[in-house]
């Protein structure tokens, strides 16, 4: 926005009413009527809930040697997706590579995520299951950025990915809002009566 303050906060408010909002924008979602009291109190994130879950079955389908080690490993590859989104892949990927993460969510639609994340697992497919049998998983994940990812590789596998799982992905992260909504709705009419 050329750090225009008055331009960025007209397009992040414009962007806060996008359903991409709430999985690319971590913080937004709590405190609003979309996300439902139950989620506000346990702190389940949509992103954890509805992409977390999503990755995990694609990968277990793709990729069930990357599965298996996150298994084995002692923790869900929803944790990590959340880490991920949470920070917007900073200090995970160069600079280039998160700005066409966040276009080709907002253009593409927000299932791009979750063949977002799939496609970096994918790419590190081989360090991943190096890392889980010299037990450094987790701290491989959390702790390096990833070298040598490029949306440029990676998009025909994400397209690929689109066609095969989006009539399940699309679904249920659409169903995920609009069921905490009207969950929220629903509430705050008995609250009021």
């Amino acid at each position: 926005m050329g750090c225009d303050d008055v331009r960025s906060w007209r397009w992040l408010r414009t962007f806060s009413l996008l359903l991409p909002a709430g999985f690319l924008w971590h913080a937004r979602l709590f405190n609003t009527p979309f996300v439902s009291n139950e989620m506000n109190i346990n702190g389940l994130h949509p992103v954890y809930v509805g992409s977390g879950h999503c990755v995990e079955l694609i990968v277990e389908q793709e990729m069930a040697p990357v599965f298996a080690a996150f298994r084995m490993s002692g923790f869900a590859i929803s944790h990590m997706v959340v880490h991920w989104t949470k920070q917007c892949f900073w200090s995970v990927l160069d600079w280039p590579e998160i700005i066409t993460y966040i276009c080709v969510c907002i253009l593409y639609g927000i299932d791009y995520q979750v063949y977002f994340c799939v496609a970096l697992l994918r790419h590190l497919q081989q360090d991943i299951i190096y890392q889980h049998s010299s037990r450094n998983l987790l701290p491989f994940l959390k702790c390096h950025q990833i070298r040598g990812f490029s949306m440029r590789n990676a998009i025909e596998y994400m397209v690929t990915l689109e066609k095969k799982y989006r009539t399940i992905v699309m679904p249920e992260l659409k169903e995920l809002l609009c069921l905490n909504a009207n969950v929220s709705n629903t509430t705050n009419k008995q609250t009021n009566v």
